[in-house]
């Protein structure tokens, strides 16, 4: 299932007939830091995305589509460069 940002909006209005779930989402309190860090392990080599795929921006109803379908093994990446 692709991620449903209007989940957390609706829960309340479902919780009955899915089981009492909550919906969390992780923001960072410390956007900053988190990207600081990130990008220090990615210098030290020891981070490294996952890329599934990539697509060109004007791909990106397929993307969504193969999102939606799970089976993707990692990110799938939008992109509006040609190379």
């Amino acid at each position: 299932m692709a991620q449903n940002l209007f989940l957390p909006f609706i829960t309340s209005i479902v919780k009955p007939f899915i089981g009492g779930r909550k919906t969390l989402f992780p923001i960072p309190k410390d956007i900053r830091g988190s990207l600081e860090l990130i990008n220090k392990l990615m210098e030290e080599e020891k981070f490294k995305p996952v890329i599934d795929r990539e697509y060109l921006l004007e791909q990106i109803v397929e993307a969504y589509k193969y999102v939606e379908k799970g089976h993707k093994k990692g990110n799938v990446v939008i992109t509006g460069r040609h190379d």
